[in-house]
């Protein structure tokens, strides 16, 4: 797959030299992609090395249609076209290590301070030494993920490991770019690229945080060239790499280059394959794609799994349906109450949509209920923006509201959901009646509101009834405990209160008490008609002044207070009003639901405390 290198003539018209000093013929899709930097036409070697006196030679212009790679490619000294082979395990092994060292030496020699002209002539060398091998298959689906790196030597990978060493971040970036472009221009002349993919996967090895930098720019490059499916799918296969070491970044590559092209037939099988096996090993490094799934890459997934007229194939949208939950989970992220309003708007939205399936409208309902439940925050956005604009989609959220309010309920805020149904009723009675969706709302908002009175009503009820039968069954159990013992000290509640020696605290406090009622109820039954006639002696003439007084008082403030209990007549009704729909009371609600959810853990933290020491009462007794 050599390029054939021949030496040029300064007199090359100035037309060659423009018409191309790349020297790879690609189309104008490919160009887009990020260009390396061109070589002169001679060889890096020929271009230091001093010149030796040779016999004159014929000198043939290179055709201006013939260009060159980027990776620089050694000059073949036999023009004659070497037969083809059809292994590569046997061209491998035919290579010999010593001469990638020789390569690596002469070049630090000749270009100091240079390692991305070391990499890129070991690279040159390695893939016009297996040029010999025919190539049919670009993305290995057979093989194992470290095919066919996994041929080399290990000497020889040594030297490519210490020449990648050597080069910084943004150095070996753009090596990257120029190894896909170089790989695509060799592509298109029909030789194979084995010794290209064997060094993106020593790359990825050693690097696979730069596979995902630019993985994005190539989206429009496999749009371009999607008629030819083999190049675009080794463009994903060498950005893929980066994800056979690292789930963080094959996952990147995977939402910013492959998921962009789902749509695309040819291409859509190997996303999927690629984020399988993606998923399939990240075991416990899972973790690591929060927040790497942004919300509208999360949207094109769903739009491509679940409606009826995307690109996407019924297969592919099957095995995505398999991932789904994965990647729904990775996408709300680790902390879906801080990130699920932002979701919210966008599920609502989609819920009228004609064309979706019966399974994304159930999937849109519980993500809908999911961020009610996760994020508080939803509530005010949707009382406060989206209610108005999505009065449809609303009343199918409020309609599965009331149809399975009895186990939606114990996840959602219900103080939250009444008032914010409340705050819908209020806005319902202000609108034109002929607003579409309307009425759907209020009839949703009127079963919803009788819902919740009678189930707050059945639940206070409840309460009550399992209060008192508890207090019932503890007296009875009582009871039932003295009569079979044949009194209070033989009972066994007797025996555990005299064990605990809570008994004697009883008795002594019951004897205290008793004796204090008895001192007190004598002393008032001696004291106070004393005390009742000494007081009506002395304050019978006062209260009889002060009572003259105060009726002469009241009826004069009754004459003259007229007009004012008429103007207080008439504006009372009006500041009642006000009172009550003034917003503080919304905010003493929502401080008082504030308080109970705090309290909440509190509470039942005390009732684990306690539950052992019920366990035992109920040993004890039962």
């Amino acid at each position: 797959m050599a390029e054939r290198w021949e030496t040029v003539p300064s007199k090359v018209s100035k037309k060659s030299q423009k018409s191309g000093s790349n020297g790879t013929t690609i189309k104008k899709s490919e160009l887009q992609a990020p260009k390396a930097p061109i070589f002169g036409e001679k060889s890096q070697y020929e271009a230091l090395i001093p010149k030796e006196k040779k016999p004159p030679a014929k000198e043939t212009p290179t055709p201006v249609s013939k260009q060159k790679s980027s990776i620089p490619r050694p000059q073949k000294k036999d023009n004659s076209k070497k037969p083809k082979t059809l292994n590569v395990e046997a061209a491998v092994a035919s290579i010999g290590s010593n001469q990638f060292e020789e390569t690596y030496t002469r070049s630090q020699e000749l270009f100091k301070d240079a390692p991305l002209v070391w990499l890129r002539e070991l690279t040159g060398q390695l893939n016009a030494l297996l040029d010999t091998v025919s190539q049919t298959d670009f993305i290995f689906a057979d093989s194992s993920q470290d095919f066919p790196s996994s041929l080399l030597k290990p000497d020889i990978k040594k030297v490519f490991n210490k020449s990648i060493n050597e080069c910084t971040g943004e150095v070996l970036e753009l090596f990257l770019n120029q190894l896909i472009q170089s790989t695509m221009g060799e592509m298109s002349k029909g030789h194979s690229v084995y010794g290209y993919q064997m060094v993106v996967q020593l790359l990825a090895k050693n690097r696979p945080e730069l596979f995902p930098l630019k993985a994005e720019k190539y989206v429009t490059i496999l749009g371009n060239n999607k008629n030819v499916p083999s190049k675009c799918l080794v463009v994903m296969w060498m950005l893929g790499q980066g994800g056979v070491y690292s789930f963080k970044a094959g996952l990147k590559v995977w939402v910013s280059l492959m998921l962009q092209v789902i749509g695309i037939k040819s291409l859509a099988p190997y996303a999927v394959s690629y984020l399988a096996l993606l998923l399939q090993k990240a075991g416990s490094s899972i973790d690591q794609g929060y927040n790497i799934i942004e919300m509208k890459d999360y949207f094109l997934l769903f739009d491509g799994i679940f409606m009826m007229d995307k690109n996407v194939q019924v297969a592919s949208q099957k095995k995505l349906r398999e991932f789904y939950p994965i990647l729904k989970k990775l996408a709300f992220g680790k902390n879906p109450k801080d990130r699920m309003h932002s979701f919210f708007p966008s599920f609502l939205a989609r819920l009228s949509m004609e064309k979706g399936t019966p399974d994304m409208h159930r999937e849109l309902l519980e993500s809908i209920i999911f961020c009610l439940a996760s994020d508080k925050r939803c509530f005010t956005i949707w009382k406060q923006n989206l209610y108005l604009q999505h009065l449809p989609q609303s009343s199918i959220v409020l309609k599965h509201l009331t149809s399975d309010w009895s186990s939606l309920s114990l996840t959602l805020n219900s103080a939250l959901v009444t008032e914010t149904v409340r705050e819908f009723s209020a806005i319902n009675s202000k609108l034109n009646k002929s607003t579409p969706g309307l009425q759907s709302c209020m009839a949703a908002c009127a079963k919803f509101e009788e819902i919740s009175v009678r189930a707050s009503e059945s639940s206070r009820s409840t309460f009550k009834f399992v209060v008192g039968l508890c207090l019932l069954m503890f007296f009875v159990l009582i009871a039932i405990d003295v009569g079979s013992s044949g009194g209070w000290r033989e009972s066994r509640i007797g025996r555990l209160l005299k064990d605990t020696g809570a008994d004697v605290v009883l008795t002594s406090v019951f004897r205290q008490a008793s004796s204090f009622f008895y001192k007190a109820s004598a002393f008032l039954f001696s004291n106070v008609p004393v005390w009742l006639e000494a007081v009506i002696v002395v304050c019978e003439p006062l209260l009889d002044l002060v009572w003259r007084y105060t009726v002469a008082t009241v009826t004069f403030l009754i004459s003259v207070s007229a007009p004012l209990r008429a103007f207080i007549a008439e504006s009372v009704p009006y500041c009642i009003d006000w009172v009550i729909m003034h917003p503080a009371w919304e905010v003493l609600y929502n401080m008082m639901v504030t308080v109970q959810s705090t309290l909440q853990p509190l509470f039942d933290s005390l009732f684990f405390y306690l539950s052992p020491v019920i366990d035992r009462l109920k040993a004890v007794f039962l």
